[in-house]
């Protein structure tokens, strides 16, 4: 339910943005770093709540268009806990497009957009070494969330990612590896 609310949110918010675009920044390039907290089907998987994700963006605009947009490439890990012998961890590879949206305050934007997510589960049982399980073909997602300004070189950042991870891999079947993200990022 939540999922299908996000798509249809996310959706109607990149209509919308074509009419209520965000001021363009000055500063093209971004690096950033976010604490994340996962939503039950990653806690499921990795039996823990936080992670981490950086990332570094481009900042232009959509096609021809003055619609602000960012395209950036991320990593993200979410390292497991021991449960019943078993340690399972979440890396992910994300190639995102964020498109933002002017809010009535002029340092604050509405993010939504769209990602392809490649993920691995790693998982080590306890006395036996590991073993990898590798996710098969692009996985895709939906982004919504926000940035505000601090100053023209720093912004903070406020976003939730829902992706589907699919049933193509052994021992993933039905894992959803969604989180909330709250970090920094630098534009230069």
């Amino acid at each position: 339910m939540m999922r299908s609310t996000l798509r249809y949110l996310a959706l109607g918010a990149l209509l919308a943005g074509t009419s209520l675009a965000a001021q363009e920044t000055q500063k093209t390039w971004t690096a950033g770093a976010s604490l994340t907290s996962a939503l039950d089907g990653l806690k499921e998987v990795t039996h823990n709540t936080t992670g981490f994700v950086v990332d570094f963006g481009y900042n232009g605009h959509l096609g021809n268009s003055t619609v602000p947009f960012r395209a950036s490439l991320g990593y993200q890990y979410f390292p497991g806990s021991d449960h019943l012998g078993v340690k399972q961890s979440l890396t992910s590879f994300q190639l995102a497009g964020d498109i933002f949206i002017a809010s009535a305050w002029t340092d604050l934007q509405f993010i939504t957009g769209l990602s392809i997510n490649k993920y691995r589960v790693k998982s080590e049982v306890a006395g036996l070494g590991s073993s990898t399980d590798n996710v098969k073909g692009p996985k895709f997602g939906a982004r919504l969330g926000l940035e505000y300004r601090f100053t023209p070189a720093w912004s903070g950042q406020l976003l939730v990612q829902m992706t589907e991870l699919g049933t193509d891999a052994t021992n993933t079947t039905g894992i959803n590896p969604s989180w909330i993200q709250a970090g920094a990022k630098f534009h230069f």
